[in-house]
Parts: C-alpha cells; structure tokens; sequence
C-alpha cells in the first residue's frame, strides 16, 4: 500500500529509495515504526506473561488468605487466573487474542510498545494517504494513468487505516490510564487500584518507570523493563485512595500556604514602610 501510495506521487529517481525528500521521510519512518512494532509483538507474544510461581501464603494478618483452586497454589492480590492460559498471571490485564497470550507484568512494555508502534504506522499511512490528495488537488493534470488508480486505492485504504487507527489509539489509552493508576483491567472493573507510589496519585512519567523499568533510555525498544514482581502487594478500593488523597492534602496543607503566608505579610510590611517614608 505505501509503494501506491507514495510512489506515484513522490517518485524522484535523484532522490533516497528513489523518493523525494518528503517520500523518503515517510517511508523511512513507516519501515522503522513496522519492524518496531513486529519486533514488540513478538517479545509480547513469546514473553511469560508473569506467571505466579508457587509459595506459601504470608503469615500476616493483613493479607488476605486466597488460594486457586485450579492452580492449587496461594493467590496473591494482583494476580489473577486465566482460564486459556491455565495458570495465575501476575498483574494480568487481560488475555488478548492479538498476541494469543495474557498481559501481565513482564509483557506489558512490550504491548504497549506494540500498539504505540501501531498507532505511529497507521498515523504515518494517513499522513501520506493526505498528501497524495493535497498533490493531486495541485497538479493541473495527472502525472500519468497510474495515478488515477493509486488514488482510488489511497481512498479505500484510508478508510480501514483510519478505523484501525481509532480501534488500536483507544487501547493504547486504556494502557496508559492502567499504568498511570497501577491497576489493570481486572482491578478497573473490580474498582480496585496497586499500592500507590506516594501518598497522592501518582504521575505517568511514575508509573512508566514502574511498568517499563528505571532506565528511560530503553522504554522505545522491546528490552526487558527487569520489573521484580511484589506478590505482597496491597490493593485499595477507590475509598481507601479518596481516604489517603485526604490524609496527604491536610498533611502538606500547613507547609503549602507558609510561603503565601511570608509573602503577604512581606508584601504588607513593604507597603508600610512605603508609606511611613513618603509622609517624613
């Protein structure tokens, strides 16, 4: 599709891959998000997805007792059982047929690399299916009789790519929400949320490094994000994070309005000063 896309329209013979300069952007930058999503749905598809390994239930009072009874095994809270895998997959999102594996923990770099690598192919296929139409719309005749029919295609074409391009940006969002949140699809539905990083929700970029690893320089690639799994992992409803929300807010209260407080009466004592001096 991208040949008849862009080569009609942007053939160059000086230029690189025999493009012009805007067509051999493109079809660089196309090649480059296609292998990288391959690449991603791969490590996705062939990765363990986190399955929970067998152990004995904590002895503390505070985690509750839960044990699979298919998997016979104790169960902790994030970990969830997949019923086409067979087994208890920790942080399990959900099992998608894309890769023909579960989401979990270890595998969801890899997934949300793959539908962001996606979501750049089908964006990078609308931009080039639009300037074909901006380029024919300039030229006073077309360049040739291929031309007619690459537009035709381009049309249809453009119509499956922009509602795949919607279908694959929605999930790459529901992701991100999950990772921001640190919770999964499970835990959505089930209105429960991961321990929280600080005493407030925290940020994207926060749980990025918890879901992808610490070193930020490796999130484009299929890399392994070297997570280790916290089976003891607490879960919070929604009261509990409205409860902790609360809680941090009176706590930072006081420390926040000091320097508004120091401000003003600074402000006030200037304005004073002021005054005194110009009646002298």
């Amino acid at each position: 599709m991208l040949e008849w896309a862009l080569r009609p329209w942007f053939e160059d013979s000086a230029g690189f891959f025999g493009f012009s300069h805007f067509g051999a952007y493109m079809y660089l930058l196309f090649q480059f998000s296609f292998w990288m999503a391959l690449a991603c749905h791969l490590r996705a598809m062939l990765s363990d997805a986190g399955k929970t390994p067998a152990m004995s239930a904590p002895d503390s009072s505070k985690y509750e007792s839960k044990h699979c009874e298919k998997c016979g095994q104790w169960k902790p809270h994030r970990s969830h059982h997949c019923s086409i895998c067979k087994e208890c997959v920790h942080h399990m999102d959900h099992h998608c047929f894309w890769i023909n594996n579960c989401v979990g923990y270890r595998n969801q770099k890899h997934f949300t690399l793959f539908l962001f690598y996606v979501v750049c192919c089908a964006g990078l296929g609308m931009a080039s299916l639009f300037a074909c139409c901006v380029e024919y719309l300039r030229m006073s005749k077309p360049k040739g009789p291929t031309n007619h029919g690459s537009l035709l295609i381009c049309t249809f074409s453009g119509m499956g790519i922009l509602i795949f391009l919607f279908y694959a940006l929605e999930m790459l969002r529901e992701q991100l929400v999950c990772i921001e949140a640190n919770q999964s699809q499970i835990d959505y539905d089930q209105g429960k949320f991961g321990s929280p990083v600080s005493a407030t929700q925290r940020s994207l970029m926060e749980g990025l490094r918890e879901s992808f690893g610490r070193h930020w320089w490796l999130w484009w690639a299929p890399t392994s994000p070297g997570l280790k799994p916290n089976y003891r992992e607490e879960v919070f409803t929604v009261h509990d994070r409205i409860e902790l929300q609360r809680i941090y807010e009176e706590k930072h209260r006081d420390s926040e309005d000091c320097p508004c407080v120091v401000a003003v009466g600074l402000l006030v004592a200037l304005t004073t000063l002021w005054l005194s001096l110009r009646s002298i």
